[in-house]
């Protein structure tokens, strides 16, 4: 499972301008609260291993087995934590792409947006049709998996380009719409890394 994209709330400002790349299983919210520059220009990341730099007990963001796969979790209940407007009951929430967290004055933004890239489709016992076009996919298939939902499109490279927006772009199911024939959300564009945040969004 893809890491963690924290946007942190300028209190200041009302914005959310870098986020923080979170690559541990557990980190807790105070701490990359506390990052240097956090919500106000490039903040780096939190890498695995890296010990907090305030006390923990707060909130805690941890990465768990589900029936459907890996899933976010958030532990804690202070009485000022609210997400989506929504109390913690019970102690523990299953997080949703793109959930806002509020904890007391501080406000962040989760996003588990991964990136899309051209692979090699390896063939195995289950045959995979291509959800775009639903012709089956062969092996050795120059393909892009959608980072979002898993599903295999076919594609055909075209060197330089990187959405069907470019004038050179070839005809490819992966690149026939803006947005993953499956999920309906992740964006087409090849390496377009985090392409939603809070501010684009007006959620901030």
């Amino acid at each position: 499972m893809r890491g963690m994209r924290v946007w942190i709330e300028d209190a200041g400002t009302g914005t959310c301008r870098h986020p923080i790349e979170i690559e541990k299983e557990t980190f807790d919210l105070a701490t990359v609260a506390a990052l240097p520059g956090a919500g106000d220009g490039p903040a780096g990341g939190l890498a695995p291993g890296e010990d907090s730099v305030v006390p923990r007990g707060s909130a805690t963001v941890a990465k768990v087995a589900g029936a459907y796969g890996e899933a976010w979790c958030l532990l804690g209940g202070p009485a000022g934590l609210r997400v989506n407007g929504e109390r913690v009951l019970g102690g523990a929430r299953i997080l949703e792409d793109r959930d806002e967290i509020r904890l007391g004055e501080l406000r962040l933004f989760l996003s588990s947006e991964g990136v899309a890239f051209e692979e090699r489709y390896v063939a195995s016992d289950r045959s995979v049709a291509c959800p775009r076009c639903t012709v089956e996919i062969e092996n050795d298939a120059l393909v892009v998996r959608c980072p979002r939902c898993g599903l295999y499109h076919h594609h055909v490279s075209t060197p330089g380009a990187e959405s069907a927006d470019d004038p050179d772009a070839e005809d490819s199911c992966w690149w026939n719409d803006s947005v993953c024939a499956g999920c309906r959300e992740q964006s087409t564009r090849l390496g377009h890394d985090g392409r939603w945040s809070p501010d684009a969004e007006g959620a901030s």
